[in-house]
């Protein structure tokens, strides 16, 4: 039996978006899309299979909690807006169990369609930074350095991170 299930394994792993809303998942400083009602391949170039399978889990997992908390009524009847009138507002607790179906759902082959990425925000940007640097003060006969030479923006400024090949 398992050998008819890796016969139909095409090499790519598909990912369903069985909602009518479309959905958005950051991986790697992308926003992966996932147009509504639809299937798509995961293709994810910088990564392996096991991760891109791995990835692939993870957004299942917080579109199943994303449904449940929009208030999607769960296969088993759990209702999560109503557990929560009921608990005067405190959020209900509930076993990730009642996720599965959902979770599941992106496995269900629906028409195929493309996740349109877009570069996600910049966390981590040299120019967000502000440095001061050491000036001399021009004693023991040294002249005073000029502020305007010390922060001028040279040439052979690094990248944060980077190593000279020196």
């Amino acid at each position: 039996m398992d050998n008819d299930i890796n016969e139909d394994f095409s090499g790519v792993f598909m990912f369903t978006n069985p909602t009518k809303k479309e959905r958005k998942y950051l991986w790697n400083n992308k926003e992966y899309i996932f147009p509504p009602e639809s299937t798509v391949p995961l293709i994810i170039p910088t990564e392996t299979l096991e991760n891109i399978q791995e990835i692939r889990k993870r957004f299942a997992f917080r579109m199943a909690e994303e449904r449940l908390y929009e208030g999607e009524v769960a296969s088993n009847g759990f209702n999560y807006m109503k557990a929560k009138e009921e608990g005067r507002g405190m959020p209900p607790t509930f076993d990730n169990k009642i996720l599965e179906p959902w979770i599941h759902e992106c496995l269900k082959p629906l028409p195929i369609k493309r996740a349109s990425i877009q570069k996600g925000k910049e966390l981590d940007n040299e120019k967000n930074y502000k440095a001061t640097k050491a000036m001399g003060s021009g004693l023991g006969g040294q002249p005073a350095e000029e502020p305007t030479q010390i922060f001028t923006e040279s040439e052979n400024r690094y990248a944060i991170g980077a190593q000279p090949d020196r």
